[in-house]
């Protein structure tokens, strides 16, 4: 009988190291379910600040090529308000120039 009680007991014991360890391992994987959660969220977190910080720089690059397209379009239009200039300019000459043959063939 004492034989039966002692192995009860130390059952018991048994099973209670064994529940203490469970208790143990759940406490854990909360730990480690938690953290990789945690990391879940700071990826999307990282992910979402990217993604911002890249529509920043390409709004930032579409600017300065507005600008630069500006730039050009201008220059475009003053050359070709120069060359008119020229070319009216040339025309005047020659008709000048055509006016003063006329003038010494008579």
């Amino acid at each position: 009988m004492k034989a039966e009680l002692s192995d009860v007991e130390g059952l018991g014991f048994r099973l209670e190291e064994r529940q203490q360890d469970i208790l143990q391992l759940k406490k854990s994987l909360k730990l480690k379910v938690s953290s990789v959660a945690a990391a879940f969220c700071d990826c999307n977190v990282v992910s979402i600040v990217l993604w911002s910080l890249l529509y920043l720089v390409k709004a930032q690059e579409v600017s300065e090529a507005g600008v630069k397209i500006g730039l050009l379009e201008k220059k475009l239009e003053s050359s070709s308000a120069e060359n008119k200039r020229l070319v009216d300019g040339e025309k005047e000459e020659a008709k000048k120039l055509k006016d003063q043959l006329e003038r010494q063939k008579e």
